[in-house]
């Protein structure tokens, strides 16, 4: 199941060669909704995550990759760091083309979701959703609201986020702040797999 930048051509071509095939197909994801996860990404990004939601439904994609690719994907997620690599619950993703009835994988926030106003999870506006229960803005409002929570006052944000994507140490040292500040679900609608790394984290 691809969320967030991985559901972004520009995004994948970094990832993959432009020689491999990579086929995406449309889905629905059902009871859950994509929030705003409690990290940053190495390019600036506030990355995206499963949320619980009962009754909601968003619409997403599906990639397949082969085992070499999903190699590749392990390590630009940085697994066992920001992500962990995890097997959805059966039924809660529908494949639009045709009929699949086995499981679907992906990944979710190891920190957590990034805690907005009361503690409650915000979506991604970017999204197509029906009969969710949470509030959606968009990634320059959720970047803009980390600032100010983060307290930066003396850069405006793409000072600040030149500063994220340029200084890694400094990077890091937000993700161990939002650690302590995450907020996680009670009830996820998927299971947690042990998996293997061969190669470097992108981090």
């Amino acid at each position: 199941m691809s969320v967030g930048s991985n559901r972004s051509p520009y995004q994948l071509k970094k990832k993959f060669s432009l020689d491999q095939d990579i086929c995406v197909t449309p889905a629905t994801l059902y009871d859950s909704d994509i929030v705003y996860a409690a990290s940053l990404s190495a390019y600036g990004s506030m990355p995206a995550t499963q949320w619980p939601c009962k009754g909601s439904k968003v619409e997403l994609n599906v990639l397949w990759l082969n085992e070499s690719q999903l190699d590749i994907m392990h390590l630009s997620e940085a697994l066992g760091v920001a992500y962990n690599f995890v097997k959805l619950k059966l039924g809660t993703v529908k494949i639009k083309e045709f009929e699949w009835h086995k499981e679907i994988y992906g990944y979710a926030s190891i920190p957590g979701v990034f805690p907005f106003n009361k503690n409650i999870p915000k979506r991604l506006s970017a999204l197509n959703a029906k009969n969710t229960k949470l509030e959606g803005i968009y990634e320059s409002e959720a970047l803009i609201y980390l600032k100010n929570y983060l307290d930066v006052k003396n850069k405006n944000l793409l000072e600040w986020l030149e500063k994220v994507i340029n200084e890694k140490n400094y990077r890091l040292g937000i993700h161990e702040i939002l650690k302590t500040k995450a907020i996680k679900p009670q009830n996820p609608n998927w299971e947690v797999l042990e998996t293997s790394l061969k190669g470097e984290l992108i981090i």
